[in-house]
C-alpha cells in the first residue's frame, strides 16, 4: 500500500506560505477570475450551497488560513486544516467573494452559477461557510440526515471533466475486477495469516466466521460495490477507482479500495490500495468515497474526491503523476 508522506505535507504548505509573504491576509482572489494561475475550488451541495475549500496558486494547491503555517505534531502527523470555526469566510480576504462560480459534475457539462449571499451550513458536527447559489435542480436535505455533493465548482474558467459510474456488468468492468483478483487474494491471505499468527487475535477469523482455508475462500465471489472513472482518456489513459468485496456472511466480509491507472499500452496498475475486514454495520470500512471530477492544468492532472466518514467529511486532491497517484491536499 502507498503511503502519502504528512511531513513532506506540511514542509510543502510551509514553503508555500512563505512565498506569498507568510500571511494569509496577503492572499487576494480576484472576484472575478480567468486567470489559471489563481482560483479557488469548492464543493456543491444539492441544496446549492457552494463550500469553497481550496486555493490554488502558481501550481500549488492550499489552504490560505490560518496566518501562521501548521506545524507537525511530535509523531510527524500533520494536524489538517479545517473549515470549521472561522469567524470569517475564509474566501473573502479581499472583501468580496467570487461571484461566478464553474460547475463541474457527472453530466460532464459545464454550468455557470451566480452567488446571491455568504452563509452559514451544517457539515455532520462541524459549520462551514459557503455561497448560496441559484443552481437550478436543488434538492432540500432532510431533517437529521446528511447533504450529498453535486460536484466541484472553480471560480476560474476552466475546463474539467467528470467521473462517470462504470456499469458493473460490462467487459471494461470485468477487465478491472479480474486484475485485481490476485491483489485482492494476496491482501486476504497475508491478513488471515498476521491474524492467525497473534495470540491476541488468532481466534478473530473463527469467531466472526471468515472461512479457515484458501479453497472456501475461493468459492465466494469477488463483488464490485463501486467503480469509478474519468469521462475522457487524459494523455492516453484513463484512472478508475474501484471497491470490491466477497461477503462470506453478515459478520465476516473482506474488502479492498483503491485506484486503478490504465496506461497507454492497456496494462493496469493499482494505486494507494486498502484491504481490510468488516461486517454489515461497515464501520471498518472506513471513508465512503464520492468522486467528482477531473482537471488538468499545464499538462498536470488533478483529481477530486469527498471522502464520509461516521462524523467528518474530508475533502481531498490528488494528482496523477505518471504511475503514482499523490495526495496534495486533505481539508476537514
Amino acid at each position: 500500500m502507498n503511503q502519502i508522506s504528512k511531513p513532506l505535507l506540511a514542509i510543502a504548505s510551509i514553503l508555500l506560505i512563505l512565498s506569498v509573504g507568510g500571511s494569509a491576509t496577503n492572499v487576494c482572489v480576484s472576484a472575478q477570475n480567468k486567470n489559471i494561475k489563481q482560483f479557488i475550488v469548492g464543493f456543491l451541495r444539492e441544496d446549492g450551497v457552494l463550500v469553497p475549500f481550496a486555493e490554488y496558486r502558481h501550481g500549488l494547491w492550499w489552504n490560505p488560513w490560518p496566518e501562521q503555517p501548521i506545524q507537525p505534531s511530535e509523531n510527524n502527523e500533520v494536524v489538517l486544516k479545517t473549515l470549521d470555526g472561522h469567524p470569517e469566510p475564509w474566501f473573502q480576504q479581499c472583501e468580496k467573494a467570487p461571484t461566478t462560480w464553474y460547475l463541474w459534475s457527472s453530466a460532464d457539462s459545464r454550468l455557470a452559477l451566480k452567488t446571491s449571499e455568504t452563509l452559514q451550513v451544517q457539515n455532520h458536527s462541524r459549520t462551514n461557510w459557503g455561497l448560496m447559489t441559484d443552481y437550478p435542480n436543488k434538492q432540500k436535505t432532510e431533517k437529521n440526515s446528511h447533504h450529498n455533493n453535486v460536484g466541484i465548482a472553480l471560480s476560474a474558467d476552466l475546463k474539467g471533466q467528470g467521473m462517470v459510474e462504470v456499469e458493473k456488468s460490462s467487459g471494461e468492468s470485468n477487465e478491472i475486477i479480474a486484475y485485481v483478483k490476485s491483489a485482492f487474494n494476496y491482501s486476504e491471505r497475508d491478513e488471515f495469516d498476521r491474524l492467525k499468527a497473534d495470540p491476541a487475535t488468532n481466534d478473530y477469523l473463527a469467531t466472526r466466521g471468515f472461512p479457515s482455508s484458501s479453497e472456501q475462500r475461493s468459492k465466494a465471489k469477488l463483488m464490485i460495490t463501486k467503480l469509478y472513472r474519468n469521462r475522457s482518456i487524459i494523455n492516453g489513459q484513463y484512472i478508475y477507482y474501484i471497491e470490491v468485496e466477497k461477503q462470506y456472511n453478515c459478520s465476516s466480509i473482506s474488502f479492498l479500495k483503491g485506484w486503478v491507472l490504465k496506461r497507454k499500452d492497456g496494462t493496469l496498475v493499482l494505486l494507494n490500495d486498502r484491504f481490510g475486514l468488516t461486517d454489515c454495520d461497515g464501520k471498518e470500512r472506513g471513508e465512503s468515497v464520492e468522486l467528482f471530477s477531473v482537471l488538468t492544468i499545464n499538462q498536470r492532472t488533478f483529481l477530486f474526491a469527498v471522502e464520509h466518514e461516521w462524523e467528518d467529511e474530508t475533502h481531498k486532491i490528488y494528482e496523477l503523476k505518471d504511475s503514482e497517484l499523490a495526495l496534495v491536499l486533505e481539508t476537514l
